[in-house]
């Protein structure tokens, strides 16, 4: 294993849920194995756990994990000295996550 991707619904009520990324393994930073284990979960889910709103909080010195949510959409709501770290959203729209799916070649098949 050389990291994990977690989803946490941290408001049921209004779809949101925070993602999460690391890869731990430092061999396999750089490899892009980060933006495909997200982009499969932001997918994952907005089409089957119909979540609205994906909020990230990252690191401030995390710049790579920072250009990466960036790139994805996500915009900064907020910064917090004390913990050193930033806070992005992004909403979810059908325009976002149909080209999520073409980035990847497998489909979820039967899940309930």
């Amino acid at each position: 294993m050389i990291g994990d991707t977690n989803i946490f619904i941290t408001d049921k009520a209004l779809a949101q849920g925070e993602i999460e990324i690391m890869i731990a393994e430092e061999s396999a930073r750089g490899k892009k194995y980060g933006w495909e284990a997200v982009t499969t979960m932001l997918w994952f889910g907005a089409k089957y756990i119909k979540l609205k709103r994906y909020e990230a909080k990252i690191s401030m010195s995390n710049t790579v994990s920072i250009r990466m949510f960036t790139k994805l959409g996500f915009i900064e709501v907020s910064r917090s000295n004390v913990f050193q770290e930033v806070t992005l959203q992004k909403n979810v729209s059908a325009d976002w996550v149909e080209p999520l799916q073409s980035l990847y070649k497998w489909e979820v098949k039967n899940y309930k």
